[in-house]
């Protein structure tokens, strides 16, 4: 069975008047995929709206409009995607709603994937060692830890088991992870060992990447989607450690234990250093 190349997403009511560019940027990439899912829970949970869709999406013979049930928060542009396609070796590409992407991401994708079959391939990531010394990767094909889904993720369908959605569930009944979704897809690769690479390009990295105005709102999904997040340090650090501690104190912790997120220790001048360089390297 031919392998299908999807990309999947899913938006806020407010934001879904504003993801035509999103979408053309994909429209106009040098490898086109078979379909673009647009994942919709019957309603947004974080402001209890339902969706208004637009006609143009509706009369888009490439857009699946999957009315997904329940809000599952950001791993939304995800998680329902994976019961619409079985064969394991679908192609499963992640973006955000809020990017415009260079015209070569899917074609680079998939090349490097087809190279790398037992990967997960990402645009941008963290590494995480021992009290959040924390360091960019700019080379390409080094291992991450961490997956920042905003530069786009690009999956195997098999990576994800039929124990992927009552994870999910579990996990989210943590705020703090239910806003990221980077922490708890990373930590559920890490369960099963699944490697994940960067690809940095000339045409290809986060740093060409186009933000959509809208994008930096307090309505952005990372942020809760309503504005319940406001601080850039709480958006950050501060969700990205409460949730590796529930991760810890539920006994769903799966990342290389000496990762650690007890900053205590740190000098206030490293401790804003350390903002710093979070804020840097995963905004979003």
């Amino acid at each position: 069975m031919k392998e299908k190349i999807i990309v999947t997403l899913t938006t806020s009511p407010k934001r879904i008047f504003q993801i035509d560019q999103t979408i053309l940027s994909i429209k106009n990439q040098t490898s086109l995929p078979n379909k673009i899912v647009l994942n919709l829970p019957d309603t947004f949970s974080r402001t209890k709206t339902q969706y208004k869709i637009p006609n143009w999406i509706i009369e888009d013979e490439m857009i699946n409009v999957n009315r997904c049930g329940i809000d599952n928060g950001p791993v939304t542009k995800l998680l329902p995607t994976l019961s619409l396609y079985s064969n394991p070796n679908d192609i499963l590409i992640s973006i955000d709603d809020d990017i415009i992407y260079p015209q070569t991401m899917i074609e680079e994708f998939v090349n490097i994937l087809k190279s790398n079959p037992e990967h997960v391939i990402c645009a941008s990531g963290i590494i995480i060692g021992d009290n959040l010394s924390i360091r960019g990767i700019k080379t390409r094909m080094k291992n991450v830890q961490l997956i920042e889904g905003f530069a786009g993720v690009a999956y195997r369908r098999k990576f994800f088991r039929d124990d992927f959605e009552e994870y999910i569930n579990r996990v989210n009944k943590c705020f703090d992870c239910f806003v990221a979704d980077d922490v708890t897809i990373s930590n559920y690769l890490a369960k099963y060992n699944i490697q994940k690479k960067i690809i940095s390009t000339k045409k290809h990295n986060k740093r060409i990447l186009k933000i959509l105005d809208f994008g930096l709102l307090v309505d952005a999904l990372h942020k809760g989607g309503n504005g319940t997040i406001n601080s850039e340090q709480e958006n950050i650090v501060s969700r990205y450690e409460k949730a590796f501690i529930y991760l810890k104190e539920t006994n769903e912790f799966y990342f290389d234990e000496k990762l650690s997120f007890d900053h205590k220790c740190l000098s206030h001048q490293r401790k804003k250093n350390l903002f710093r360089r979070m804020n840097e390297l995963a905004i979003y």
